[in-house]
């Protein structure tokens, strides 16, 4: 049978406002990260870039997933009690979360340790983090758009503005974790200010019931989320334990700079498309695919687009900009990390759809998958003392994995479409 290749835009029209803003922003941060690149150098960039690996998993660790859940809330009263219940279950496990920290660090039980201020500004931020992702979350439930819009500019704008402004003081070899800490700050306080009065009508009971009742989504995802973040950022990690923190510069430049059109899109999409899969899965399952098949095809188009550019004219322009001694081997990474980017680029937008369907065992085997091949691509690398071949191992099999994911998705949302008619 053949495949219909016509994109329903009309059903794309709640994603327009999220579209412009995340291009906006992600542009600033694209041209902010290769400036910034450029006058911190790659020693820098990469332990910033391990330090915000370790943020990232952190975060889920305190946040339990719980800001995924707002969204399927359906009554608005009850999605305002569990975004507060949120706020205070994230506080009190990253106050714990610290105090973890400060003991590993303390016993030098792990291979790369930091300072105890590097640590209290991971975990102030992670938890800004937590309540940033909660507050968009809320945001997306009650569909208030343009308000996402404004912060999403805003927490790209302040960042960046702040880490150029460090870098002017004596304060510049951390510059860019104090300047992403502030900008995190200043755009939460931002959103909690401007939504404070709506969410003073909160319920503990609303939160605990919401809790139970979601419990078995809230388990799985969060065990899936946890693996999943671990795989993603455990590379970078090891790579400045076992290499160097240039190369981990260089690397994490190379993909920043090929994520680009993917974060603009799956930021965009991703809320937009988790509100409407929860409504549509039951309600109407062949517009949900004909929904889920244009912003695939719309996803895997621009990025596609995107690689070729970036793998011809864009070698140039780096040559050009940067030094080629101090980001050696930048090209030859972005070549290798393309294949991965653009099966993600299939998979990231519609990743919500997974907790919709109620198969979050697909996420938690594919992310333990995804684990596995980053341990195994990294003990290749170490054993070969070359980083190259964990880069090469890790797109190939990644993308392999993204793609069987992709079908498994599709398979289910029409099956589920079958039943739905007879």
């Amino acid at each position: 049978m053949a495949i219909s290749l016509k994109i329903n835009f009309a059903s794309l029209k709640g994603a327009l406002p999220l579209a412009i803003s995340n291009s906006i922003a992600k542009s600033i941060a694209a041209i902010g990260s290769l400036v910034l690149a450029k006058i911190y150098g790659p020693q820098d960039f990469g332990i910033y870039n391990a330090i915000l690996s370790i943020a990232y998993i952190f975060t889920v660790v305190v946040s339990f997933n719980l800001d995924s859940i707002i969204i399927l809330i359906r009554d608005k009263k009850e999605a305002n009690s569990f975004f507060y219940g949120t706020f205070w279950t994230a506080s009190f496990s990253t106050l714990i979360g610290l105090i973890i920290l400060f003991f590993i660090n303390y016993t030098n039980i792990v291979v790369v340790s930091s300072s105890n201020i590097i640590l209290i500004i991971l975990a102030m931020a992670s938890w800004l983090t937590v309540i940033n992702n909660s507050q968009i979350s809320l945001l997306t439930k009650n569909k208030e758009y343009y308000k996402i819009s404004v912060l999403i500019i805003t927490l790209s704008v302040t960042t960046i503005g702040f880490q150029f402004i460090f870098h002017q003081t004596e304060y510049k070899s951390n510059g860019l974790v104090y300047g992403w800490a502030l900008g995190l700050l200043f755009t939460v306080l931002c959103a909690l200010f401007t939504s404070i009065r709506s969410i003073r009508d909160t319920s503990l009971y609303s939160f605990k019931n919401n809790i139970r009742k979601y419990a078995d989504i809230i388990k799985q995802s969060y065990f899936a989320s946890l693996i999943d973040v671990i795989s993603s950022n455990l590379f970078v990690i090891l790579t400045l334990a076992y290499f160097s923190a240039s190369e981990v510069g260089v690397y994490s430049l190379a993909s920043k700079i090929l994520t680009v059109p993917l974060s603009i899109l799956s930021a965009s999409f991703l809320k937009f498309y988790a509100e409407k899969a929860s409504v549509l899965y039951e309600d109407s399952p062949t517009e949900l695919i004909k929904l889920t098949k244009s912003i695939i095809i719309i996803n895997a188009s621009i990025v596609l687009l995107f690689i070729i550019l970036m793998n011809s004219v864009g070698f140039y322009i780096l040559e050009i900009y940067l030094d080629k001694k101090e980001w050696a081997n930048l090209q030859y990474y972005v070549l290798i990390l393309s294949f991965w980017i653009l099966s993600r680029s299939m998979v990231n937008p519609i990743s919500s759809i997974i907790s919709v369907i109620r198969k979050n065992r697909w996420s938690l085997i594919f992310n333990t998958f995804i684990l596995f091949i980053s341990l195994l691509s990294l003990y290749v690398g170490v054993k070969e003392q070359e980083y190259l071949i964990c880069i090469i191992l890790y797109s190939i099999l990644s993308s392999l994995a993204y793609i069987i994911l992709l079908i498994a998705i599709v398979k289910n949302l029409k099956e589920n479409a079958r039943k739905k008619i007879s």
